[in-house]
Order: structure tokens, then C-alpha cells, then sequence
């Protein structure tokens, strides 16, 4: 398959991509296709690698800070691709700016940060489980206790009762031997000093009336009320040994509830500290935590096990000076680059699901004091940003902060090419030469329409390696998998990548700390001097002012 056919089918695709997602995500998807078409015709094709972002202006190496000046610059028309010479080296050369290792540190270090927040609340909610288990185990062992306590004064009053019982049984043997004696011997050998009691005593006296028969009776009698006794003693014994037995599983519970307690404690000190130490937080802080759950040690015997750091995103020095990545899809003749750190593989990935919810971008916007000129209220954006990702994979909040670049923080500024009805907030076809960039009937057309584009750089091309020999370069399609690699891509500007990513480590910072504050583990804020501007150090004031390298007038 030539590249035009290619591209033709490509287009078809997308068409039928946009398929049921209602008129204007069709007509979005409708959009890049034509921009895809455009950028590899074979009129472009002829002319070098088809590149719908062909720089009309010369890329210099500039130092940018980490956040750098949300600005609309200027973007190549997909209508002048065939006319326009193609650069002799594709993908461009990537210009990383002074601390851009650190950069890309702190959005690994931060994206730590803010997953181990969730991991941070869920281990206050192990320990306080753990607190209301400690507490229920409590109360069955004083329950258990104290059932214990009411069988041992059963066991106690049995026994009396059968050692009553048993004196019973004695003095009417007793009177039974004296009878006895006393029929013989015509007199009774009644001592004093053979009664051991006064009840004995009083016992004798009275069995002295009655007849050796009627004795006997009683003396059965008592010696059955004797054996009901001793049955009542083994079954308050027994009861008493039923209950101690409770009583012994209860305090195992409560020791295994204060060991969980400990544990949860463990894991609560290690999920503060992934919270507030930059770097200290393994890939999966919620997963890690589990394992800290279920592992306990005494303090005095042995120290929690350290979590596992992240190594930083890369150790290399920072460059001072263009260092462009090799590349194996430019064409015959290109000029040799030198090797240097590959910056294009570098920091977050294109596609991938949002570190931010919805609300958390919008607190962060409105923390900014920017006033948004969108034909819809910020909050509908965002969401239509959210659901733009869904359909495509890209990373909404990313995307978002690339608006952030592209629209000035969605001012619109004047000296842009798009005003804010055309739902343009990727610069989608704006260009030096051109009067003007694409236009969307919607919000969600336009963030669908920049997802989309992003995710023809991001998806590897299907080509087979007969087909990829019949052309000199597969084109930008899957020529970007990460944020850092659309530099000189989408934008003339080299260091594009890290501008976006210098905003959107803007919104990680604000949110990381918005989140300690709440959870108090940092104190608040200090308030905004009266009359002082809120608006980051990166954001021009609205004045009318255009930045320094603004799209000429």
C-alpha cells in the first residue's frame, strides 16, 4: 500500500471512528483525518517525511524555565505542507531546557505523591477499623469476665451447699450409730466433745425422738439432696471452666486486635511519609500498603521495613545545547546527529488515564485568577476533556494543561489566531502564514479533535515492512509516544514538551499541597496579600500584552 492509499484508509478509519460518537465528535475526527490526509499527499511525500507541523520559522535554542509563558504560537497549515520544504532531519531536534531532568523528577516524584494521598487515607481508615476492633475486643473481654466472675459465685454456692448437704448426711449417720447404740446398751453415747457443732448438736437432739425407721428415711433423703449437690458443683465447675475458656479467646482477640492496631499505626507513619517525601513513594503506594498492613514488629525489637524509593526519571547532566535524538525513519541524506540524552522516551506518556479528577483542575484554574472566554463553563471543558480521553487513551489533564499553553490559560488572547467561539484549544491548524487555525461547532469537538491528532503522533503505525520499503518515512503517525517527543512536532518551538509539562507540574504542586492541607499535614496557606496578583509567575498579567515570542503582527 502506497503512502496516499495509506493515508486514504487512514482517514476512512477515523470517519468510522467517529461513528456514533454524535455529529460534532464525527465531525472532529472528520477534521484530523483531513489534517492527517493533507500532511502525507504525495506531493509531501515526494518533497521529504510528511509532517503536518512543518516549522516555518528557524528553531533556536532558547532556555526556557520549567514553567514557561502560556502563549498561542504559530502553527504550520496541514494546507501548506506540499508547498513547504520538509526539514532534513525528522523527528526535530528536542531542546531541553535548563532543569529539565529535574522537571520530569518532580512530575515522578509529585505523581507519587498524590496516588500515595489515597494510599494515605485508606491507612486512617485501617487504623481506625483497627481502633474500633481494639475497642469491641475490649468490652468482650470485660463481658466475658464478667460472666466468668458470675460462674465462679455459682461454683462457690454449690459448693456450700453440698458441704451443707454432707453435714446433713453425717449427723443422721450419726444418729443412726447413737440409736443404735442406745437400743443396745439401753443409753445413748452422746458426747459433747464428739459434736463438732453447734448444728450437729441441735441436729442430734432432735433425731433423738425420732425412730431408727423414720432416720433412715431422712438420711436417704439427705444423701440424695447430697448427690444433687455434688452434680450442681461439677456443672458450675464445668460453666466456670467454659467461660474462663471465653474469657482466654477473648484476650486473644484483643491481642490480635492490638497488634493490627500497631500495624495499622506502622503503615499510617509509611504512607505519611510517601505523602510528604518527594521520592519516597513506591509505584503503587495502595498495593504497598497492604503488604505494611499485614506485617507487624514491637518497636523496641525490630524497625518498620523502609518502602521503596523511585529512582529519578534520569541521572544525566542537564544539556546547554541542542541534543536532537537519533532517529531511523529519516531520509537519504540526512544529516548525522550526535548522541545525547534521549529526551523524546523521557516523562509521561501520551496516552494513559488522569492523575486529577475534575474538581481538582478546576480548583487549581480558579487558584490562578485567569478568567476563562469559552463558549461553556469551565467545569462542562474539563469534563469534555475527560471524556475526549476515554474515547481516545490520551491523558485528560495533560491535554488540559497543553490548552493551558495554547490559549493562554483560555484568554484568547488577541494577538492569537483563533478566538474562543472556535473551540479551537490545541492551535489545530494555525500557522504564520495563515489567517487563522481551525474552527469547532463545540467544546467537545475541539478537545475530541486534539485527542485525537495526539493519539495518530502516539499509536505505532500498522505498516508492514514491505509496505514501510515502499516509502521513504511512515510520517508522524506513531512518531511520539511521550509528551517531551512532540517538540518541534506539533509546535516549531523545540522545547514545547517541557513548557506543557512546566504547566502541568504547576497543577500537580497546587494539588499536592491543597491535599496536605486538607489531610493537616502541612499547616495552611498563609492568605494572598491584600491587592497582590494570584496569577503563576508564568502567566502574563491581562494587560493586552504579548509575550515576548508571540506570532508576529
Amino acid at each position: 500500500m502506497r503512502t496516499f492509499d495509506r493515508v486514504v484508509t487512514c482517514r476512512h478509519s477515523l470517519r468510522g471512528y467517529g461513528a456514533g460518537l454524535g455529529r460534532s465528535a464525527a465531525l472532529a475526527v472528520a477534521v484530523i483525518g483531513a489534517v492527517i490526509a493533507s500532511s502525507a499527499s504525495p506531493v509531501a511525500a515526494a518533497a521529504g517525511p510528511p509532517n503536518p507541523r512543518v516549522p516555518t520559522t528557524s528553531v533556536t535554542t532558547t532556555s526556557l524555565p520549567a514553567t514557561s509563558a502560556p502563549t498561542t504560537k504559530a502553527r504550520p497549515s496541514p494546507k501548506a505542507s506540499a508547498s513547504t520544504p520538509a526539514p532534513s532531519v525528522f523527528p526535530p531536534p528536542i531542546v531541553a531546557p535548563p532543569g529539565a531532568a529535574l522537571l520530569l523528577t518532580n512530575l515522578e516524584d509529585e505523581k507519587g505523591q498524590l496516588l500515595s494521598v489515597a494510599a494515605y487515607e485508606e491507612a486512617r481508615s485501617y487504623l481506625s477499623r483497627a481502633n474500633v476492633g481494639e475497642e469491641a475486643a475490649d468490652r468482650l473481654v470485660s463481658e466475658t469476665l464478667a460472666v466468668w466472675t458470675w460462674a465462679k459465685a455459682d461454683e462457690r454456692q454449690a459448693v456450700a451447699a453440698r458441704v451443707a448437704a454432707q453435714l446433713v448426711v453425717d449427723a443422721y449417720k450419726e444418729a443412726l450409730t447413737q440409736l443404735a447404740m442406745a437400743e443396745y446398751t439401753g443409753q445413748a453415747m452422746v458426747s459433747k466433745s464428739n459434736i463438732v457443732s453447734l448444728e450437729l448438736q441441735v441436729y442430734k437432739g432432735e433425731l433423738a425422738v425420732f425412730a431408727a425407721t423414720e432416720t433412715t428415711a431422712e438420711l436417704l433423703r439427705a444423701e440424695a439432696y447430697l448427690a444433687a449437690c455434688k452434680r450442681q458443683v461439677i456443672a458450675a465447675r464445668a460453666l466456670v471452666a467454659m467461660d474462663w475458656g471465653l474469657v482466654q479467646q477473648a484476650n486473644g482477640v484483643w491481642e490480635a486486635a492490638v497488634i493490627q492496631v500497631s500495624a495499622s499505626t506502622n503503615a499510617l507513619s509509611i504512607a505519611r511519609r510517601w505523602v510528604l517525601q518527594a521520592g519516597a513513594a513506591p509505584a503503587r503506594p495502595a498495593v504497598a500498603l497492604m503488604a505494611f498492613e499485614g506485617q507487624w514488629a514491637p518497636p523496641h525489637k525490630a524497625q518498620p521495613r523502609q518502602a521503596p524509593s523511585v529512582a529519578p526519571t534520569t541521572t544525566l547532566p542537564l544539556p546547554t545545547t541542542t541534543l536532537p535524538v537519533p532517529t531511523t525513519t529519516a531520509p537519504a541524506g540526512a544529516v548525522a546527529l550526535p548522541a545525547g540524552p534521549d529526551w523524546a522516551t523521557m516523562g509521561p506518556q501520551i496516552f494513559g488515564s488522569s492523575l486529577l479528577s475534575v474538581p481538582q483542575i478546576a480548583a487549581w484554574y480558579a487558584s490562578t485568577g485567569a478568567v476563562p472566554h469559552t463558549t461553556i463553563p469551565l467545569a462542562k471543558v474539563i469534563k469534555d476533556y475527560m471524556k475526549a480521553g476515554r474515547v481516545t487513551g490520551v491523558r485528560p489533564d495533560i491535554a488540559f494543561a497543553q490548552s493551558m499553553d495554547e490559549t493562554a490559560y483560555l484568554s484568547f488572547p488577541a494577538y492569537g489566531q483563533d478566538p474562543p467561539g472556535y473551540n479551537n484549544f490545541a492551535g489545530i491548524g494555525a500557522c504564520n502564514k495563515c489567517k487563522h487555525g481551525w474552527s469547532f461547532p463545540n467544546a467537545m469537538a475541539g478537545a475530541l479533535a486534539q485527542d485525537t491528532l495526539l493519539e495518530s503522533y502516539a499509536t505505532p503505525s500498522q505498516l508492514s515492512s514491505a509496505d514501510e520499503g515502499e516509502t521513504q518515512s511512515p510520517g508522524v503517525a506513531g512518531c511520539c509516544s511521550t509528551w517531551v517527543s512532540i517538540s518541534g512536532i506539533w509546535s516549531t518551538n523545540a522545547s514545547y514538551g517541557f513548557e506543557i509539562l512546566g504547566i502541568y507540574n504547576e497543577m500537580l504542586a497546587w494539588v499536592l499541597s491543597n491535599e496536605l492541607q486538607q489531610l493537616h499535614l502541612v499547616p495552611p496557606a498563609k492568605p494572598e496579600a491584600a491587592g497582590a496578583s494570584v496569577l503563576p509567575a508564568s502567566q502574563p498579567e491581562k494587560s493586552g500584552q504579548a509575550p515576548s515570542h508571540s506570532p508576529p503582527t
